[in-house]
C-alpha cells in the first residue's frame, strides 16, 4: 500500500527477526509505523549500536570473511574489510518525505 501524506504513519508493519535493524529503518523512513521483533539479544545490542551510536555513514571497517578459510581463492580474500553503515539510520529518517515521528520499537522476544 503505497504512503501519501493522508495515510504517512497510519499503516503499521511488523519485521520479525529484524538482525541490526536496517530493514525497519528503511520501512520507517518510507513512512509507515514499524514494529520490529529480534530473539538474540546479541543482535539487539548491535542494532542498538547502529542505530543510535553512529551518525556517518562509513564509520567502521569489518572484516567479515576473516575467520573462514573454506571456498576462497586466494589468502588475501579473507582480509577484505567492508565499511559499515553505508548509510546512518539518522540520514535515512531525516530523507523522509514526510514531516512528524518516526516509529521504530526493537523488542526482544
Amino acid at each position: 500500500m503505497p504512503v501519501s501524506e493522508h495515510n504517512a504513519f497510519q499503516i503499521r508493519v511488523l519485521v520479525p527477526g529484524c538482525g541490526v535493524g536496517r530493514l525497519p529503518v528503511e520501512i520507517a523512513g518510507n513512512g509507515y509505523v514499524c514494529q520490529a521483533n529480534e530473539f538474540s539479544v546479541y543482535m539487539l545490542m548491535a542494532s542498538h549500536f547502529m542505530l543510535n551510536g553512529i551518525y556517518q555513514p562509513n564509520a567502521f571497517e569489518i572484516f567479515p570473511w576473516i575467520e573462514r578459510v573454506s571456498n576462497i581463492d586466494k589468502l588475501s580474500d579473507i582480509m577484505s574489510g567492508v565499511m559499515i553503515p553505508d548509510n546512518a539510520a539518522i540520514d535515512i529518517l531525516n530523507k523522509c518525505p514526510y514531516a512528524g515521528w518516526f516509529a521504530i520499537s526493537l523488542k526482544y522476544m
